[in-house]
């Protein structure tokens, strides 16, 4: 499991996202990054669950709200095509650095580096069968996988 540094924090303590909400045009949750770079109103997250090959589409949000496509990066896993039943299958760290999205369809979550020109996959970790939501918290990211009563750290 994916091991971050002490910078790379969620700001409670809750297990699942809580800025996850459903995409309409998307089978995924969406997760916002706030951040107001350059005068620009941050950015919009939302991942495909393709089962021919996941991806996560990011997407500028203007000061007014307005969403703009930036880009489409795969996350080196597959998704299922199908609905997750998730609450967060995307996290973003706490110090908005970080993009955490799982890949139901091939048991693994991605970590991607949120920089200024877009998203860079930075590692694949293998987890628990068909994962459906992602957190983080200290240093340990958590994963809960589909009919599974316990959660992976």
């Amino acid at each position: 499991m994916f091991r971050l540094t002490q910078a790379v924090r969620s700001a409670g303590a809750a297990l699942i996202l809580t800025l996850a909400t459903t995409a309409a045009a998307l089978p995924t949750a969406a997760a916002a990054d706030d951040r107001d770079r350059d005068g620009r109103g941050g950015h919009v997250y939302v991942q495909t669950n393709n089962a021919a090959g996941n991806a996560v589409v990011a997407f500028e949000r203007d000061q007014d709200g307005r969403l703009t496509h930036e880009q489409t990066v795969a996350t080196g896993g597959l998704g299922t095509s199908a609905g997750l039943g998730d609450q967060g299958a995307l996290a973003i760290t706490d110090d908005k650095r970080h993009v955490l999205v799982v890949n139901a369809g091939s048991d693994s979550v991605s970590l991607f580096r949120i920089n200024r020109d877009g998203l860079r996959l930075v590692d694949v970790q293998a987890v628990g069968d068909r994962p459906v939501s992602v957190d983080a918290h200290d240093d340990l990211v958590y994963v809960l996988s589909q009919g599974a009563d316990t959660i992976e750290g």
